[in-house]
């Protein structure tokens, strides 16, 4: 159900965006995983799941861009051989694994003492169907 509103105004909190309308109807927006069977039209409001954000907070650094090369061919790297390969510190590589993981495009094992990342296949493909239905809803192609 749509709420009126008078006036609108974006902020920031807590590193989530906000908006708030004050004069426009609010539609109730949904997650893009839910958009693709929805019958919400050309345009629909939609908001990317929290994963989805992680995964592309993940790819939105050049470095972590690179840091994803290392691993082509199947590679399963620890935190100093990745720092190695880059040229880079340890703590750096670490940051960057870790964002990766988070947004599903890194699984990792501990084996002792030493943590081992490699591409994480069966997470990627789910996220990137789910960024298809989200672009395919919020970003319509022309002749919608």
């Amino acid at each position: 159900m749509a709420s009126e509103a008078r006036q609108s105004s974006w902020g920031r909190a807590g590193g989530e965006v906000w908006r708030n309308d004050a004069v426009n109807e609010i539609e109730p927006t949904m997650h893009a995983a839910d958009a693709a069977d929805a019958s919400a039209g050309c345009g629909a409001a939609v908001q990317p799941s929290g994963k989805l954000r992680d995964f592309l907070k993940g790819l939105a650094s050049e470095q972590r861009q690179q840091t994803l090369e290392v691993f082509a061919g199947g590679a399963e790297l620890t935190v100093g051989s990745v720092a190695e390969r880059l040229g880079i510190g340890q703590s750096t590589a670490s940051q960057h694994l870790s964002i990766l993981r988070r947004g599903g495009l890194l699984a990792s094992r501990r084996e002792g003492k030493q943590v081992y990342y490699r591409v994480d296949a069966a997470s990627v493909e789910p996220l990137l169907d789910e960024l298809r239905a989200y672009l395919r809803t919020c970003c319509p192609p022309t002749g919608c």
